[in-house]
């Protein structure tokens, strides 16, 4: 195999590890022979993975062979569903059924051919660019096995997650030391709330001052803690592009203009909530006034509003029209 060759299969090189272990399903329990059927196909895809990492580190160090070995056994053990990306790794961990079950991460620690797949990480740094941890229960000790990881991934998701102060606090220190994050996706579960407020002041302190990070997504329900969301907005101002999904607060639309107003170095924001009603379109319109920076403004609101007296739809045309006349309104480019 020429050099040329190897090279473009090695630029070809994607992995997606779904896996399944032990579930704690809403719908009722498993039983402990599915259990049991379900932890060796997870533990099957740990070892596939574990030996996919030292291939590639073995090519790393001159081996073409490896490259060759390494496409064999990915398109063997994934079939069709395993296709040829990156120089790097795409890691997902997540059960089957992730918008339903939670992994518990206490299984994961339990499973021998996790302390492997640890190793192997340990041992094969930065080729893992992107993560995504789906219905999942993390630990500290689950998060220090992916540590090489957090350290030197590209793309950080977290979907359908319940994400804490403990754990805020765990991953930290592991995205202190990463220079190449540029993206991170923080979709909570409907019932979960960050509500840590001192660790997420850290949290985001410590992501905004990666410089290459630049595009934060989250959705999450700020009803008990409506902070937060200035929390993460004063933080992450200056980002290239913010992105709010689904947010369940009560009307927050201030906390969103108020820096806006700042005239931070956002070029783009999407803000999307069920409850922004006229009076936060009106907040965002005077906000606009302000900035210079911003290039693309997305809002949705709650078209559907009963809330208030009769007066409620001439709030609306009147937070659409405010916001029609800052768009268009040339003094402020």
């Amino acid at each position: 195999m020429t050099s040329t060759i190897a090279a473009a299969m090695i630029a070809a090189a994607r992995i997606v590890l779904a896996t399944t272990v032990s579930l704690a399903s809403p719908v009722g329990n498993r039983s402990a022979v599915k259990n049991a059927m379900e932890m060796v196909k997870f533990q099957d895809r740990l070892a596939c993975y574990t030996k996919l990492l030292k291939l590639l580190k073995e090519y790393e160090y001159g081996d073409e062979d490896a490259l060759e070995e390494f496409e064999r056994v990915g398109r063997g053990f994934f079939d069709d569903d395993w296709y040829p990306f990156g120089p790097s790794l795409r890691l997902e961990l997540s059960p089957i059924d992730w918008g339903v079950c939670v992994m518990r991460g206490d299984d994961i620690l339990c499973c021998p051919q996790w302390q492997r797949f640890c190793q192997a990480l340990q041992v094969c740094p930065g080729f893992v660019d992107e993560i995504s941890l789906c219905s999942i229960g993390l630990t500290k000790a689950l998060i220090d096995g992916l540590g090489p990881a957090l350290e030197s991934t590209v793309v950080l998701n977290f979907e359908e997650f319940a994400l804490g102060g403990q754990e805020m606090n765990a991953i930290a220190p592991y995205l202190h030391g990463n220079s190449s994050l540029v993206s991170m996706r923080l979709m909570l579960r409907g019932d979960e709330e960050l509500n840590d407020l001192e660790e997420a002041k850290q949290f985001f302190d410590v992501l905004k001052e990666i410089p290459s990070f630049h595009e934060f997504c989250f959705s999450a329900s700020f009803n008990n803690h409506p902070e937060v969301l200035s929390i993460i907005m004063d933080r992450l101002k200056d980002l290239a592009r913010i992105r709010t999904c689904w947010l369940r607060c009560p009307t927050e639309g201030h906390r969103i203009s108020r820096v806006l107003a700042e005239n931070p170095g956002m070029k783009h924001l999407m803000a999307g909530c069920s409850s922004f009603n006229g009076d936060d379109a009106i907040e965002f319109a005077k906000a606009l006034a302000f900035n210079t920076n911003l290039k693309q403004f997305i809002v949705s609101m709650d078209v559907d509003d009963t809330r208030g007296d009769d007066s409620t739809e001439v709030k609306k045309k009147a937070g659409a029209d405010a916001l029609l006349k800052a768009v268009y309104d040339p003094s402020n480019l």
